[in-house]
């Protein structure tokens, strides 16, 4: 799951929603988490932390995985999450009464609401999520195309974002099935672990 599953599966909370989103730039125990951040922030970083493993673990995200392997290696999940997050965008009305523009909108509003708590190492990419409308962008192949040549250009990540896109369109179908699958089963776990009191 990338940035836009995991706010999704937030719920309706902004601080749970920008916990959620921060996951990967915060490192350390939950007890410095809830010391360091407001408690409703903490638990979406929490949230984070569950829907990764929970994701990792999960067979049909691994049957999906599995496909992009042989020229990714271990950044295959990291593919795969952006990929997963494409779905989400493309079939959005399946899943939200609101509109992805809204909803994204909304988004980013958090996160210059919230900004000075952000952490340090967060904050310069923000404008730039903004601006290129990340968030949105995913739900065209092109848009995560310009995902992946980012993470290229940013990260350690393979410069193959055209063989990634030649094999998730041989595969669009199934891949998007898995997706549906996995999704419905991760917005039950979700709901039983942190909504359900």
């Amino acid at each position: 799951m990338n940035f836009l599953a995991h706010i999704f599966l937030s719920g309706d909370s902004a601080l749970i929603k920008v916990g959620n989103f921060v996951g990967d730039w915060v490192k350390g125990s939950m007890i410095s988490i809830n010391a360091k951040y407001p408690p409703e922030m903490a638990k979406g970083i929490r949230m984070h932390r569950y829907i990764d493993n929970f994701t990792d673990t999960n067979d049909i995200v691994i049957n999906s995985i599995y496909r992009f392997k042989p020229i990714l290696g271990r950044y295959a999940g990291v593919a795969i999450d952006v990929i997963y997050d494409h779905f989400l965008a493309k079939n959005w009305n399946q899943y939200s009464n609101i509109s992805l523009d809204n909803f994204v909108n909304t988004f980013y509003e958090y996160c210059i609401q919230y900004f000075d708590i952000l952490p340090k190492n967060l904050q310069p990419l923000i404008p730039h999520l903004i601006i290129s409308n990340r968030l949105k962008s995913y739900e065209t192949i092109k848009g995560i195309s310009a995902a992946f040549k980012t993470m290229e250009c940013q990260t350690s990540f393979p410069k193959k974002t055209n063989d990634i896109i030649e094999i998730l369109k041989i595969n669009y179908t199934d891949i998007e099935n898995e997706f549906g699958e996995f999704f419905e089963i991760i917005q039950k776990s979700i709901q039983k672990e942190f909504f359900n009191n």
